[in-house]
């Protein structure tokens, strides 16, 4: 007889398409009866996923139309079933599925597109948090400006692609036909972060994505501004920085304890 444990992986495995004959034998009923069940059992899981992965991925799912979306969402939900209960939360692996998925790569932006997607998600669901005043930096010393760490939004999401999707995501918010868009080669740097209710994805210049991307890694603000400068030397990080207080994207700050400081960059 089955324990517990076995028959449970046994009927999820069933349910992904990998049955064995003896979870069938385990359960109650003659044997075609059993298969039947598992059968419906089955096709109201994979409907349930393939609908969530198209509430949390809609732009792709309309991209690439809806019978070739649940073709895919079929192959990713038996190679990656969900992990947590929450399937608002489901598609963590979508991005990088879709991108390797051989029939999608006439399609090269699409896995970009949907990390697009899942950033929107993420930002969507993230916390709240209240944001710095100005005023609270200046009881940092000026000589520890170098050593000052800033939070950044908890909402606030970072996406480096080769492709514009940022307009293809944009164009899909509109209910009117969206125009065609000249994929052309340029690559985007984009930071995606909600907004009150709304969701904001903005194109920024490379030394401005480097300095926040070092920020949020919890680099302290001469390293970030070294970032920056590594990818523009004409950065402006006073600029960058009096950006993000006026965006209220800080929402808190700490100094670099003594030990941890090290050889400071220039």
């Amino acid at each position: 007889m089955l324990k517990l444990p076995d028959l449970q992986n046994g009927v999820r495995l069933a349910v992904l398409g990998r049955s064995r004959p003896e979870i069938i034998a385990a359960i109650l009923g003659e044997e075609g009866e059993a298969e039947a069940r598992l059968r419906i059992h089955q096709h109201h899981i994979l409907t349930s996923l393939t609908e969530a992965l198209k509430a949390n991925f809609p732009v792709v799912c309309r991209v690439v139309d809806a019978r070739f979306f649940g073709y895919a969402a079929d192959a990713f939900i038996r190679l990656h079933p969900p992990s947590a209960p929450c399937l608002a939360e489901y598609g963590a692996e979508f991005p990088d599925f879709i991108r390797a998925f051989e029939p999608a790569r006439a399609l090269p932006y699409l896995g970009d597109l949907a990390r697009l997607e899942w950033a929107v998600m993420e930002a969507r669901n993230a916390p709240d948090a209240a944001p710095i005043a100005t005023e609270s930096l200046r009881q940092v010393a000026v000589v520890d400006y170098p050593d000052l760490t800033l939070q950044l939004d908890p909402s606030l999401r970072l996406i480096r692609t080769l492709w514009p999707v940022e307009r293809i995501w944009a164009a899909h918010q509109d209910p009117k036909p969206a125009e065609p868009i000249q994929l052309g080669s340029e690559g985007s740097r984009l930071i995606v972060r909600r907004r009150g209710a709304e969701i904001e994805v903005e194109s920024v210049e490379p030394a401005t994505f480097a300095f926040v991307a070092a920020l949020r890694h919890g680099r302290c603000l001469a390293k970030a501004g070294s970032a920056g400068l590594a990818a523009d030397p004409f950065f402006d990080m006073a600029m960058a920085l009096r950006r993000l207080l006026a965006e209220q994207a800080l929402v808190g700050f700490s100094v670099l304890p003594t030990r941890n400081r090290g050889v400071r960059e220039p």
